[in-house]
């Protein structure tokens, strides 16, 4: 009879037969190895004892250490909707106040959507925030240009 160790990541524990190992609260992550294997492997890539744990678990979402894209998905569960974009109001105010400003509040805009659907609500709704505050800026620069303007051509005129 087959005799299996498994390793909870620091301790590893056996010999236990497939009967044994039922009394234990193995995962299909955990770390399982038996005579015969090259190196140890997660208890559900193993068929003889892949029958003692829940296939419908998903596999371990990796960390933020071994993966740069990581993003937290617990923002992902709630049902919000996105944040707005204010991409209309960022392309009036680019047309009529403030091109460079404008732009930049247009490429905030442009991300919120996108940044929703990867990210999740938290991360959208920080773009959506960051670019109501562009169009703002950029609304307000242009009001004290045209008014800056306006003294400008009023006092030549005098």
């Amino acid at each position: 009879m087959k005799q299996y160790y498994y390793s909870d990541g620091i301790e590893k524990y056996g010999p236990f037969t497939i009967e044994d190992l039922k009394s234990h609260d193995i995962k299909g992550e955990t770390l399982v190895w038996t005579e015969g294997m090259d190196d140890w492997k997660p208890a559900r890539e193993i068929s003889s004892i892949s029958m003692l744990f829940d296939l419908s678990s998903p596999p371990p979402v990796s960390s933020p250490q071994n993966n740069p894209h990581f993003y937290d998905d617990r923002d992902m569960e709630d049902d919000r909707p996105a944040p707005k974009t204010y991409l209309v109001e960022a392309i009036l105010v680019t047309l009529f106040c403030c091109l460079p400003l404008g732009i930049v509040g247009i490429v905030y805009s442009a991300k919120v959507e996108s940044t929703y659907r990867t990210q999740g609500y938290k991360a959208a709704r920080n773009h959506s925030q960051d670019a109501w505050k562009w169009i703002q800026i950029a609304f307000w620069v242009g009001i004290v240009i045209r008014f800056i303007s306006l003294l400008v051509v009023i006092g030549g005129g005098l």
